[in-house]
């Protein structure tokens, strides 16, 4: 089987599933439809398994497994994993050069207080988070690192540990160590935002592919902030039992057809919270002197040429 050629590798809530569906539409790109995977974050396999006292997280744990979905990759076609887990797993990039040296990496970014918001949000609805106030979510983090005040149902403690998550140059730093910095793209949501087909034209060339103006749908599916109804049954749904029988029974191509009803039938879209101006700014001054440093990072190793410090508005706080 051949090895995947490139990783979508981070980071969550900054366009990753934007750029799952767009080059997914062209003909020379094949990414399988089991978005995530997260075969390679070995830690947050152990961590879980620990955790829950067996497996009940992360499915794909074989390199079999994994190469199974790209079964209907044609011959030519770019094969390409889309798992924003990533970027944050300490472990995944050394696992992923180990498992093809050459393959391209790219990182998506987004402002640290409008992501890690987002990001509460999500964990929330998701039943990987208890506590409803983001701020206060925020403090829990040095009890939770200490296995206190964790919600039963999380599939891994450590994705509470708020602060890690915004360790942005941290994260990219292993995998610039590791690749050639020419193997390494960075990406922003603003920049998404501003404009689309723009950063999907640099994506393109950045992957190599041939037809470069190919132009898809740029309609498609985009990672909105969700809420959960019918919570009683998808807290029952989440028990291992559930999902040791779903492994069991369900072959890996079919797994994204499950996504997709438990997507569709559970959640839907919702508007997250307003920060006050006040907390934002705060939070922002907090997160200055790393942004700072992200920004020193990724213009001196040539991965951005503008100032990223202006660029998020932390020039104003």
């Amino acid at each position: 089987m051949r090895k995947v050629d490139f990783f979508l590798a981070g980071n969550l809530k900054s366009g990753t599933t934007t750029f799952y569906g767009l080059p997914k539409q062209h003909p020379e790109i094949y990414v399988p439809d089991y978005k995530e995977p997260k075969f390679f974050c070995t830690d947050f396999h152990k961590e879980s398994d620990e955790y829950h006292g067996k497996q009940v997280n992360y499915p794909i744990r074989t390199l079999d497994k994994y190469h199974q979905l790209y079964e209907d990759a044609k011959e030519g076609q770019i094969l390409g994993d889309c798992s924003p887990h990533y970027t944050y797993s300490k472990e995944a990039a050394k696992n992923i050069y180990e498992y093809n040296s050459e393959a391209k990496i790219i990182i998506f970014l987004r402002e640290p207080v409008s992501f890690l918001r987002s990001l509460h949000f999500d964990s929330l609805h998701a039943l990987n988070e208890t506590e409803e106030d983001f701020l206060k979510a925020l403090e829990l983090e040095k009890m939770r690192k200490k296995g206190k005040q964790i919600p039963e149902k999380i599939s891994t403690p450590s994705y509470l540990y708020y602060s890690e998550w915004v360790k942005y140059k941290e994260q990219i730093k292993r995998y610039v160590d590791l690749f050639r910095n020419d193997k390494v793209k960075i990406v922003f949501l603003k920049q998404i935002i501003q404009d689309q087909e723009r950063v999907y034209k640099e994506i393109l060339e950045f992957l190599e592919v041939e037809d470069k103006d190919f132009s898809p749908d740029f309609g498609v599916k985009k990672n909105q902030s969700k809420t959960l109804r019918f919570g009683g049954l998808f807290n029952r749904l989440k028990h291992s039992f559930v999902w040791d029988i779903i492994r069991k029974l369900v072959p890996v191509k079919f797994y994204s057809l499950l996504n997709s009803f438990f997507e569709k039938f559970f959640f839907k879209k919702a508007k997250k919270p307003e920060l006050s101006k006040d907390a934002g700014i705060k939070l922002k001054k907090n997160l200055l002197d790393e942004v700072k440093e992200l920004n020193s990072y990724l213009n001196s190793k040539q991965l951005i040429d503008f100032n990223l410090v202006s660029f998020w508005g932390y020039d104003e706080v």
